[in-house]
């Protein structure tokens, strides 16, 4: 129903998406295909309601063609795919009942934002954004009065409550993770150990936290930033729709700006202000037609770049090489069925999913606290601490022995599986 890390949209997206088109790296990447296209749509048509068709189209150019976007939502896949749909899917509805005060409007927006929601716990921030509004807003206070808002809610609960019954069951586990280890960030590797960012301590280092974050947005969104400031600044658009996506963003800065300050706060975290912002830009650019095609254009070509860096065989695409070595360990099981056993989730999350007959993984927390496995797994490491399991099978990309080592009596390195640029290491363990 739910898992360790956050919600399990992604993972019904992908059992979807794998069953329409195979177990296939074309099945995963298409889900962050067609959930971005999606996004631009929905910006499309906010867009669209505040301005008019053009405006419109320039808006889900820009978003689309964004390099940022590419980076953190087209050339991978998670949570943050469905969050940003979902989240602008939300602000449709919210633009549109605003502008029409249509009933089916707010359930529609029940639904999109109990969907944000299943998709990443950060789209609690936009909730508490629209909440603040509609409570400072004389014009759109009457919603509180409404008794569909409040059934509304209720779809937004039923729609989250797989979550809620999950951590119920797990002693409430991912509020707990998301509260601790996952506020740190993690910076690296260093000799096959996840090494995590510092958490600031002292004022200087809450302060350069901060500052960080806004170096952040200033970085990834450049241009459209400051197309949007501009924008912000000439009071365009002036209605009161726009008015509320305003208040979103400035809802967005402030928040992550303050959780900022006591944790380490990743790019990914700041694509939905992106989308936001955007929104406001366009209304600045397409007064400037030149200006805006020679963004696009530009953007283009970095996508362009960005894309052949991902094709299959690049020196900086080593996904398409781990999966064939992935595929090519499977021999080795089907020679001699034994547990696989992987030094820490990391590792384990790239091997699983490819191997043939789906065997069961078992992950080591050797380096990484992080070890959502190791709720779902106490008889097997009882047995592992207590030197009970006789043979196993070690699979990593890191070449870390040491993990295992402590487990049993005799490890043996076979001949390493490579493929261009990928390297699994193996080594037969038994006791």
């Amino acid at each position: 129903m739910s898992y360790y890390d956050g919600p399990p949209l992604i993972a019904y997206g992908i059992k979807l998406f794998t069953l329409l088109f195979g177990n296939s790296l074309f099945a995963l990447n298409f889900l962050g295909v067609v959930c971005v296209t999606l996004t631009s749509w929905a910006i499309y048509k906010i867009v669209e309601l505040l301005a008019d068709k053009k405006v419109a189209s320039l808006a889900a150019a820009l978003y689309f063609t964004a390099p940022f976007v590419n980076q953190e939502l087209l050339s991978r896949v998670t949570y943050d795919n469905l969050l940003n749909l979902f989240w602008f899917l939300s602000f449709y509805f919210v633009i549109r009942y605003i502008s029409f005060q249509k009933t089916s409007d707010i359930y529609k927006f029940g639904i999109a934002a109990g969907l944000m929601l299943l998709s990443k716990y950060d789209g609690v921030v936009l909730l508490l954004a629209l909440l603040i509004y509609f409570l400072y807003s004389k014009q759109q206070r009457a919603i509180f009065s409404n008794k569909h808002f409040y059934l509304a809610m209720l779809i937004v609960v039923l729609v989250f409550s797989p979550v809620l019954i999950w951590n119920a069951q797990h002693n409430w586990l991912s509020f707990k993770y998301q509260m601790a280890i996952h506020r740190l960030g993690v910076l690296g590797y260093f000799k096959g150990v996840v090494v995590y960012l510092p958490q600031p301590t002292t004022l200087s280092e809450h302060i350069a936290n901060v500052f960080k974050f806004l170096w952040a947005i200033v970085l990834n969104f450049n241009v459209i930033l400051l197309a949007a400031l501009v924008a912000l600044f000439k009071k365009a658009p002036p209605s009161i729709e726009a008015r509320c996506i305003k208040w979103a963003s400035l809802c967005f800065v402030v928040y992550w700006a303050s959780i900022s300050a006591v944790s380490n706060i990743a790019a990914n975290y700041i694509m939905p202000l992106f989308g936001m912002l955007l929104i406001v830009a366009v209304f600045y650019l397409q007064r400037k037609p030149k200006i805006s095609a020679f963004i696009v254009a530009v953007f283009l070509v970095i996508d362009i770049a960005m894309i052949v860096s991902h094709i299959q065989g690049a020196p900086f695409n080593h996904r398409q090489d781990n999966y064939i070595v992935a595929k090519q360990a499977s021999l080795l099981l089907e020679n001699s069925p034994q547990p696989v056993i992987t030094p820490h989730y990391v590792a384990a999350e790239q091997i699983a999913y490819w191997l043939k007959g789906k065997p069961q993984i078992y992950a080591l927390s050797c380096g990484l606290d992080a070890n959502q496995y190791q709720f779902w797994q106490e008889d097997f490491m009882n047995k592992l601490i207590q030197h009970q399991i006789k043979r196993a099978l070690f699979l990593d990309y890191m070449d870390e022995p040491y993990c295992i080592q402590p487990y049993f009596k005799r490890c043996t390195q076979l001949p390493t599986i490579s493929y261009k640029h990928s390297t699994l290491y193996v080594y037969q363990c038994e006791n």
